[in-house]
């Protein structure tokens, strides 16, 4: 379980797989994750999340978890509050902001009126950051946060085919964010259910799971949905920009 305490600062070791044959009898390969590591982080016990059983692609996740030092958020070129990522196409800043129940189009507004846009990840290591972000705040809740995700135009009406894929399905709207590396779907994800689940959403939570819905992976969603009032429902969104030179 992902708990985190008090004031302390979280760190978080997360590592990823997508089981596509589980002819292995279930057994970890450690060549299938991948890992964002951190040198200076200790050592710590590791609960494992199995997925439930399925004949679908299943996604397991490993979580560690270590209190560590508090250190400054690295700010770079970017104003105070947003995180600097350096990405091989410039620096990009992000920042979380929190509140309740807005649906994609408001949040996009939002995000506008900070000069950003919602935001896609470049990588694992960027939507790690944002998933031990939003749980560390939201902690005992659970909830779930908009990013810059939207369907793509071939695949408007269509569920997961040969043609429309997980990597395929969606495309970063930001215009910045390149490639499908910090894409991770959750289980039998984008489903894509009534044809009309053009936005996406970030699941996150203390515990490996919400409803069924694995915590650190995405989920398509009407743009217009709230889920107020539920463990996954809206509790804010994630708001990107370039940095300024």
């Amino acid at each position: 379980m992902f708990k985190p305490e008090g004031p302390k600062c979280l760190d978080v070791v997360g590592h990823f797989m997508v089981d596509y044959d589980d002819s292995h009898g279930g057994e970890d390969d450690e060549n299938d994750f991948f890992n964002v590591e951190n040198d200076d982080t200790p050592e710590a016990e590791t609960p494992v999340v199995n997925a439930p059983a399925a004949s679908n692609p299943v996604v397991v996740s490993k979580v560690e978890t270590a209190d560590v030092a508090c250190r400054k958020m690295e700010v770079g070129n970017c104003e105070e509050g947003w995180k600097s990522f350096k990405r091989p196409n410039g620096e990009w800043c992000m920042k979380v902001f929190y509140e309740n129940w807005v649906n994609q189009i408001e949040s996009e507004k939002r995000c506008n009126e900070q000069n950003a846009t919602l935001s896609g990840f470049h990588d694992q290591l960027e939507k790690q950051f944002v998933t031990t972000t939003v749980t560390d705040h939201l902690y005992p809740s659970t909830g779930s946060v908009w990013i810059g995700l939207k369907r793509t135009p071939n695949c408007l009406n269509s569920k997961l085919t040969k043609n429309c894929t997980t990597l395929n399905s969606f495309e970063w709207s930001d215009k910045f964010t390149k490639g499908s590396d910090g894409m991770l779907w959750t289980w039998g994800q984008p489903a894509n259910v009534g044809g009309k689940q053009d936005c996406a959403m970030l699941t996150t939570g203390y515990n490996g799971y919400i409803q069924y819905f694995q915590t650190g992976t995405f989920d398509d969603v009407g743009c217009d949905i709230r889920y107020k009032d539920t463990t996954r429902g809206v509790r804010g969104f994630v708001c990107g920009k370039q940095a300024k030179h």
